[in-house]
């Protein structure tokens, strides 16, 4: 099941990183959910990838 939950997780991430890298998010939700996935990136030990999200989810909320 780990396996499994392992790979729902990356293709997630995938599917929601292309969205990210494509669109600003100027409003709070979809500001949090790009820092909740850089947690998630941070938890299966991407944290290069986490770092990169988090920046541009931190950048955003100052933009607000």
């Amino acid at each position: 099941k780990l396996a499994e939950a392992r790979r729902m997780y990356t293709q997630a991430l995938q599917g929601k990183g292309e969205a990210f890298r494509t669109h600003k998010f100027l409003y709070i939700p979809a500001l949090n959910t790009i820092s909740n996935f850089s947690n998630l990136y941070s938890k299966i030990k991407r944290k290069n990838k986490a770092k990169i999200i988090y920046i541009k989810a931190l950048t955003n909320f100052v933009t607000l």
